[in-house]
Parts: C-alpha cells; sequence; structure tokens
C-alpha cells in the first residue's frame, strides 16, 4: 500500500558556483511532473543538498516529516564514497555517530535512504553519445574520462569507470583512462594534459567526456586549462565539449524508473 503521505527528497551535493545547480533544478523539475512518481509520492518530490546550494538535506526533510509524512532519500552521487556511506546515514538519524552539535534527524523519524541508481547503467548511452560525438568514427580513437574523485576518495570511481570503459571498447575505442579534477587533487590540470600527450602519441584523436552531473570548475577551468597546455597540432585532435550528464531526458527517466522501482521494494 502506498503511505497518503510519502514524500520523494532528491540529495544532490551542492556546489559554491554560480548555475551549478541549474542542471539539477531541471531534473528535479522533471519529476516533479512524472505522473508515476506523483502517485507512488502523494507529497510530492523535492530537492535538497548536503553542501552549499539551499535548502540543506536535514530541513528539507525534516518539513515534511513534521507534517506527518513518510520520507524516502535518494542520493545523486555518482561513487559509493564518504557522502554515501557515511555523511547521508548520520545525517538522517540511521547511525548513531551524530557529530558534537550537528544538525540531524531523530533516529525514530520516519524515513529511508534509497539505493542510488545503478550509474553504470543509467551513464552507458550517456557517455557513447558524447564520445561518439566527439570523435570521428575511421580515426584510432581513445577517451579520457575525467571525475571528481579525489585523493581521498580515488577507489569508489573504479568500478563505475570499468563498465564505461567495457562499452566504449565495444564501439571500436583503443584506449580508455581516468582521472580525477575533484577539489582535493594536487594538480589535476598538469595531471590531465599529461594524459593527454601520453594519448595522443598513439592515437589519432582522443575524446574528453566528463563524468559530472552538473556543469563545474572540471568543465569551466580544469580541462580548458589542461587543453591549452598543448601545442596547436595536439589541440586539433582533441575532442572535447564542456557538457555534462545531465540535462538529458533519457537520464532524468532512468532515474524516475529507478526511484519507482527501489522505493516499491524497499
Amino acid at each position: 500500500m502506498i503511505p497518503p503521505n510519502a514524500t520523494l527528497v532528491l540529495c544532490a551535493h551542492g556546489s559554491p558556483r554560480p548555475g551549478w545547480r541549474s542542471a539539477i533544478d531541471r531534473l528535479h523539475s522533471d519529476l516533479t511532473a512524472d505522473e508515476a512518481l506523483a502517485r507512488r509520492y502523494p507529497g510530492g518530490v523535492l530537492c535538497a543538498f548536503l553542501e552549499h546550494d539551499q535548502p540543506r538535506l536535514v530541513p528539507a526533510a525534516r518539513d515534511p516529516l513534521d507534517r506527518g509524512h513518510s520520507v524516502d532519500v535518494m542520493p545523486l552521487f555518482l561513487s559509493p564514497g564518504r557522502h554515501r556511506r557515511e555523511d547521508l546515514p548520520r545525517l538522517l538519524g540511521l547511525t548513531s555517530n551524530a557529530r558534537p552539535g550537528e544538525d540531524v534527524l531523530p533516529a525514530s523519524a520516519s524515513i529511508r535512504l534509497l539505493p542510488a541508481p545503478d550509474w553504470g547503467d543509467v551513464l552507458r548511452a550517456s557517455v557513447l553519445r558524447r564520445t561518439l560525438a566527439r570523435l570521428p568514427e575511421s580515426m584510432h580513437r581513445s577517451v579520457l574520462l575525467v571525475h571528481y574523485g579525489s585523493t581521498l576518495v580515488p577507489c569508489p570511481w573504479a568500478p563505475l569507470v570499468e563498465t564505461l570503459g567495457d562499452a566504449l571498447r565495444g564501439e571500436g575505442v583503443h584506449e580508455i583512462r581516468d582521472r580525477g579534477a575533484g577539489h582535493h587533487r594536487p594538480n589535476p590540470i598538469e595531471e590531465i594534459a599529461t594524459t593527454l600527450v601520453e594519448l595522443l602519441a598513439s592515437d589519432s584523436a582522443v575524446a574528453i567526456v566528463t563524468l559530472g552531473l552538473a556543469k563545474s570548475h572540471i568543465q569551466r577551468e580544469v580541462i580548458p586549462s589542461a587543453i591549452a597546455r598543448l601545442d596547436p597540432e595536439q589541440r586539433a585532435r582533441v575532442g572535447w565539449l564542456p557538457d555534462a550528464i545531465l540535462p538529458d531526458p533519457d537520464v532524468h527517466a532512468a532515474i524516475a524508473a529507478h526511484a519507482l522501482k527501489v522505493a516499491s521494494g524497499a
């Protein structure tokens, strides 16, 4: 039976950079208009953020809870890093390790933390489409996947990169590399530039594809600065567009379908 006042809260990371959240807001708008989700969640679909942007997760979830709603929280984080493993359960009152003075929900709250989407399945088509749009089919091609990964949590990205790499090799891509460009990386510009030079030494073209839900400093600053370090001949062989995973109607639909599936089975 569907709870009469069930509410879904989408939780994204947030960013201090203006414009970052516009893609998340568009996803939220599409999911709010989804008829199947509206039937499953009569209390509505809300959007909240872990850092920087408003509303923050705890106040956003507390409001429907105070009105007697049950709340499901679905994380919009690409890797199973610290935020998904530790921060979300703690803030939602699902673990007992709250920090002194931290605003967390009570352990008795009627709240569930849903599993995140299987991003390998969700992103496969998106990454293939964005890769092939950057590379002439006849060329000997390589791909550089750029994600947020940092020195603090480098490993959680490996399964996603491996899944996407298998899909890219199935489309004839010669070599796949990945590099992290999060704010904890000591020198992401140099790392990306060096990797591009290595790939261009053996391949005629390299596509750069970002694994970020929304545009950030990676698209606006890091990758353009790395490409600028190449010589003109090398730059001419790099396929790059400053886009992100969102907005993408197919990804929006996949996230909605995931929410319905896991909510019914959770």
